[in-house]
């Protein structure tokens, strides 16, 4: 799996990134090769950022040389994509859509253990499965920037516990599965 975001400004205010979402979502809704897309809107800074997670590398090119992109990059110019390997994804206990998303992004040492680093978020993650209204949490890894990124969805918001170096928080403005 590959998880892939670009984050732009979108000066036109959180209504008009919902008609947006409204109108794009069936686009991806069934997408070979998406498993899930969450439109993330960061009202204080005008910040559209959806996530994606795709079930290969193939997918995720296909829709960055497809016309759908091409779309984002006409109304919107061509963003900077980050991407991460997918270390773990699980679906949470709640039924009901995301409506809040924390990030978390922590830097990974030079002499961390990848392989037991690995293990120790795929535990982590089943555990925060079981923990009420989490509708999703990725683990994801940049190489490039040796970074650990966690994207938890919640179905209601909540207050953010963490000791990450860096710390988000999206309204979810939509979702495709």
């Amino acid at each position: 799996m590959i998880a892939m975001q670009y984050a732009m400004r979108f000066p036109a205010g959180l209504e008009a990134a919902k008609a947006r979402v409204q109108a794009r979502n069936p686009k991806f809704t069934g997408r070979p090769g998406l498993d899930h897309k969450f439109y993330l809107y960061d009202s204080a800074e005008n910040i559209y950022a959806p996530i994606y997670l795709w079930q290969d590398h193939e997918a995720a090119q296909k829709f960055l040389l497809d016309p759908l992109f091409a779309e984002v990059i006409g109304t919107l110019g061509r963003p900077r994509v980050r991407s991460w390997m997918v270390l773990s994804f699980v679906r949470g206990a709640a039924e009901a859509d995301p409506v809040w998303a924390c990030v978390e992004i922590d830097k990974v040492g030079p002499k961390d253990d990848l392989r037991a680093l690995a293990k120790k978020e795929e535990a982590e993650n089943l555990e925060m499965a079981k923990k009420p209204g989490l509708f999703a949490r990725l683990v994801g890894l940049d190489p490039d920037r040796w970074e650990i990124t966690h994207f938890s969805f919640w179905s209601r918001r909540g207050e953010i516990e963490s000791n990450a170096d860096c710390t988000l928080s999206f309204d979810v403005i939509g979702y495709a599965p």
